[in-house]
């Protein structure tokens, strides 16, 4: 629970990998060999995806959420973010929440559709200025992915920054880490993702030159080894942080902090390089359940909405609040039940129409 955080990478890795891999098909195409002026496109092609619901929740929690309760919790929790809100929404409508007025936390869980169309504009130029030179790109993008480490490194040690693992006490989480430098200038920064949208771009070139030349990476005992090992290490790892809590020397913190996100992005491209090969049949099974495809769909309006509900189902309470594992475990069931309900309208009155006038007006 304290250092899960780092989960949010894959999300970042798959976005950019999805776009450069997109790119990487078109390019088959002799009509649409790739180009940087193909950039505007790929920009309101994004955009036009995300912001019609973003724009609905966020129009949504300055207005109506207002006035969906009452109590002595309603105004320290909901009306003051409903006021924060109405003071800054034109920086999360623009993308620039996480550079601007940075101390006042609207919709804090939204830093992550600020920073993946911020990496996404990276990711689109770096597909499209090297996807001419496919060979080469591979090495590229992993030379700007060490050179990323290591200028994060170099941040987090001047600053004096902190790993989420040792920001996440009940009293930062109360607060919703206002104040923390880390929390602004590390966990919700461009940079510190960067290392997790590059290695989504090489991923893509990877897999794209391999299938192109026919590789098979079933035949190769290493990427077997590499792959099987990936997904247990990867919650080795995030359960590996919690012995950051012991170490006190700035240097260690700061190397701490600096490659926690790219190992565990590390090991989920290799998680998903074995399952989009399909080198191991069980886990490949499972992922590949057209259940989670009817879930998936409203991902984005579930991640939108669940923080609204999260708030509302705790300002709506009048006594006392014990801090249980059946408490909170019922307050999650809560939050997620009441999400799908919500997010299904929103999914069909709002981003399926939207997604279908993109898709009618593109060419």
């Amino acid at each position: 629970m304290q250092n899960g955080t780092s989960i949010v990478q894959t999300f970042m890795l798959i976005s950019s990998f999805l776009l450069a891999y997109n790119l990487l098909l078109q390019s088959d195409n002799p009509k649409k060999q790739l180009s940087i002026t193909m950039l505007p496109r790929c920009l309101m092609h994004r955009i036009a995806r995300i912001s019609p619901l973003y724009l609905f929740v966020l129009g949504a929690a300055t207005s109506w959420w207002a006035q969906g309760g009452a109590g002595p919790l309603w105004p320290p929790l909901v009306l003051a973010e409903v006021a924060r809100c109405r003071h800054k929404w034109w920086t999360q409508a623009l993308f620039l929440d996480n550079f601007l007025q940075t101390h006042d936390k609207c919709l804090i869980h939204t830093w992550f559709l600020t920073v993946d169309m911020q990496l996404y504009v990276v990711s689109a130029i770096l597909t499209l200025v090297l996807g001419r030179w496919p060979r080469a790109a591979l090495r590229v993008l992993l030379a700007l992915t060490l050179c990323a480490v290591a200028a994060n490194f170099a941040i987090i040690y001047h600053w004096q920054l902190q790993p989420m693992v040792l920001l996440m006490t009940p009293e930062n989480m109360r607060t919703l880490f206002v104040g923390s430098r880390s929390f602004i200038w590390l966990y919700t920064a461009p940079w510190d993702s960067a290392p997790a949208a590059l290695l989504g771009v090489a991923l893509a070139f990877l897999l794209r030159s391999q299938h192109s030349d026919g590789y098979r990476p079933q035949n190769s005992l290493c990427i077997r080894v590499l792959y099987r090992v990936s997904v247990p290490g990867l919650f080795a790892w995030v359960l590996a942080g919690h012995g950051m809590k012991a170490v006190a020397h700035p240097l260690a913190v700061s190397a701490f902090a600096a490659i926690d996100r790219p190992v565990f992005s590390c090991l989920i491209a290799c998680a998903l390089y074995g399952f989009f090969n399909k080198i191991d049949r069980l886990w490949w099974k499972f992922l590949s359940w057209r259940g989670w495809a009817v879930l998936s769909r409203m991902s984005l309006s579930i991640y939108l909405i669940h923080w609204l509900f999260t708030l509302t189902l705790l300002a709506q309470r009048t006594n006392t609040t014990r801090a249980s594992a059946f408490d909170i475990g019922g307050h999650w069931l809560s939050t997620v039940f009441l999400s799908y309900c919500a997010a299904l309208p929103l999914h069909l009155l709002i981003e399926v129409p939207a997604m279908k006038f993109l898709q009618s007006i593109s060419p």
